[in-house]
């Protein structure tokens, strides 16, 4: 008899273990040998599960036939079931791995193999196809949306002390690349708008992908320098604008689809840079001296000074303060700083359906007068 196959296949590239057609051979129930005599009406131990007429060696065909099938269809269940379970948990183990086995999100993979580690995985884009992202499996502590959220995905990941590493070139439109550059001073090896794109008031743009895979939740870090003499915030200027001295994140859809794509910006988080801790201009200071801060933004801002100065010199990068890193907030700022710095976290009622996540480095005056930099960015939506 021969059952049905059990196939368990791993995809790709990887090894295919088959296991090929199962020959299940009964010898003893397909055969009626010469067998001793039995008791009347028992079962014949030599030719199971043959039975045999009282007081000869001849069969009871019939009755054997109808046993010999009801084994049969017992095996092919029982083959049918294992197959079942094992493919299940073959599916579960290299789901992920390879793109015919791509998950659903980094979350899908966790929950399937919880000792899967951080790294890079396949997972299903927004329009049904596999794309490699990197999961990043363990909780992010301090990142405040909650410290036992696993299975983000990791969408930026750039950080200047490392020699290896580049400002980002970023991805989209050929008008959305190479608008940062890299610029070492003080002993801080950062990026900075470029020249050529960095008019009096404008924001240098980077998008990082997000494959149009939905989240409801954005959470990182974003460390930088103060340069020169920012402001902290321009008066009453959009979202499209250089509302902020600092750096602006916001979730954007696809300009290549989406022709009006900058007005349906969503704000994310907005990192405010001032020019010292003396006469604060932050909203969060205790006594401010700034404009309001735009409705849009709320309470989803960091606002900080690298200077202790009165005043601070255009051409001077603050390397003894990193921004935003919640650190030596100086009296009047220290208000501004809390204890899930530099981590921040954004929750969405409803997930933005964006394909981008949008870093804007942004001054409302010319770059000879004030620049904000950054030299580290981690971005994880899930």
């Amino acid at each position: 008899y021969t059952a049905p196959p059990l196939y368990l296949s791993r995809c790709g590239n990887m090894n295919v273990l088959y296991l090929l057609p199962v020959v299940v051979v009964v010898l003893a129930a397909f055969s009626c040998a010469k067998a001793q005599s039995c008791p009347d009406d028992t079962i014949c131990p030599v030719t199971y599960p043959a039975r045999v007429d009282p007081g000869t060696d001849t069969c009871d065909t019939d009755t054997a036939g109808a046993i010999r099938q009801e084994i049969i269809d017992d095996l092919q269940d029982n083959l049918e079931a294992i197959s079942i379970k094992i493919n299940e948990a073959l599916e579960k183990k290299y789901r992920g791995v390879e793109p015919e086995s791509a998950a659903i999100s980094c979350q899908d993979i966790k929950e399937a193999r919880p000792d899967a580690p951080s790294g890079e995985y396949w997972v299903l884009n927004g329009d049904g196809s596999p794309v490699q992202v990197y999961c990043e499996m363990e909780a992010l502590q301090g990142c405040g949306c909650g410290d036992t959220e696993v299975g983000w995905i990791r969408i930026a990941d750039i950080d200047m002390t490392d020699p290896s590493q580049n400002c980002p070139v970023g991805v989209g439109p050929a008008w959305a690349l190479n608008l940062f550059k890299e610029e070492t001073r003080n002993g801080k090896r950062v990026c900075i708008r470029t020249q050529e794109n960095a008019d009096a008031s404008q924001c240098n743009l980077v998008f990082f992908d997000t494959f149009n895979i939905p989240f409801t939740q954005v959470c990182g870090k974003v460390i930088g320098y103060q340069i020169g003499w920012p402001d902290a915030i321009a008066f009453n200027r959009p979202i499209n604008e250089a509302y902020i001295d600092g750096i602006s994140l916001t979730s954007s859809p696809d300009p290549d689809i989406d022709g009006n794509w900058w007005m349906n910006r969503k704000h994310i988080w907005s990192f405010i840079a001032q020019a010292s801790e003396m006469g604060c201009n932050c909203p969060c200071c205790s006594s401010s001296t700034g404009p309001d801060i735009q409705g849009f933004i709320g309470d989803d801002y960091f606002c900080e000074s690298g200077n202790t100065a009165a005043n601070a010199d255009s051409a001077t990068l603050y390397a003894g303060d990193p921004l935003w890193d919640g650190m030596n907030c100086g009296s009047d700022e220290s208000a501004c700083c809390n204890s899930n710095q530099p981590w921040f976290c954004k929750s969405f009622a409803a997930a933005p359906n964006d394909r981008f996540v949008e870093l804007r480095l942004c001054a409302d005056e010319h770059p000879t007068d004030e620049h904000a930099s950054f030299e580290t960015v981690e971005i994880y939506v899930k």
